[in-house]
């Protein structure tokens, strides 16, 4: 007991220079400083107390109340430099996130410029990853306001498409209006040209097919040539100007015989209306 009372009346703590220097130069602001510097310095700030610490030749001697009081200068010191280096590194990664946002956002806005529904689904899948998954910012909106607008258009081309492949007039008429309901209405020049021209012949086909039924059915002559005639100039084919074709053969032959006939009566030659009824 009587040892360690006189060890607490000396300096019981004791350090080498460079173990002193290493571990209380973050106390101070010019770390880099000689041994003399820093307890200079340590002894500015007044943690260093005359009486409680004494240079050696190769040691610093300290006692327990003045070694306690640079430990906790060390660790405060040690608590601010932490602070910065997570200041700095902070900075840093919000400083990484915000380009990486914006570059999401570049990239939607590019997508909703070229109207590329695959790069707008790509772009809008990254979005998610804006805080809030982008809820609040109006680029992202606008994208997908354009998705859907983009998905309905491609459904009504679709539709467009197949109506122009089967031919199907009353599937033409309803994809056009399909794609005259959406607001704004969809255009596409070349395709909806095409189904307006193919709208346009196929009524012209259905108005020939029906006149040339008709035709056949009262064995009308110059209907039938009339509208075989049409049906000739717009390359139109269909079972019913084979049979109006054969008709009309049938019904010339007809007219040749009874103009014959006729001739025949009128001379009142047998010998002629004999070969008249024959051929």
């Amino acid at each position: 007991m009587e040892v360690c009372r006189i060890r607490k009346l000396g300096y019981p703590v004791r350090r080498d220079f460079n173990e002193f220097s290493r571990r209380y130069s973050c106390c101070v602001s010019d770390s880099g400083c000689s041994l003399e510097g820093l307890l200079k310095q340590l002894e500015g700030l007044g943690v260093l107390v005359q009486g409680e610490w004494a240079k050696g030749s190769t040691k610093i001697f300290m006692r327990s109340l003045q070694s306690f009081q640079l430990e906790q200068l060390r660790e405060s010191s040690l608590t601010i430099h932490a602070r910065r280096i997570q200041q700095r590194v902070r900075t840093f990664l919000c400083i990484r996130k915000y380009k990486y946002f914006k570059s999401l956002l570049v990239s939607l806005n590019t997508a909703i410029t070229t109207r590329s529904l695959v790069d707008l689904e790509i772009s809008l899948e990254n979005s998610q990853e804006l805080p809030h998954g982008g809820r609040s910012v109006l680029i992202v909106k606008n994208a997908k306001l354009i998705v859907s607008r983009l998905q309905e258009e491609n459904r009504v081309f679709k539709l467009l498409q197949s109506a122009i492949t089967c031919r199907d007039l009353n599937s033409l008429l309803s994809a056009r209006r399909e794609a005259g309901g959406l607001k704004p209405p969809y255009e596409h020049p070349s395709i909806l040209q095409e189904v307006n021209c193919l709208v346009v012949r196929i009524e012209e086909e259905n108005k020939v097919r029906s006149a040339l039924s008709s035709a056949i059915h009262d064995r009308n002559y110059d209907s039938l040539v009339a509208m075989l005639a049409k049906a000739d100039d717009m390359k139109f084919d269909c079972v019913e100007i084979k049979q109006a074709s054969t008709l009309q053969i049938k019904i010339e032959e007809e007219m040749r015989v009874l103009k014959k006939l006729s001739e025949a009566v009128l001379c009142r030659d047998l010998d002629q209306l004999n070969g008249a009824i024959d051929g």
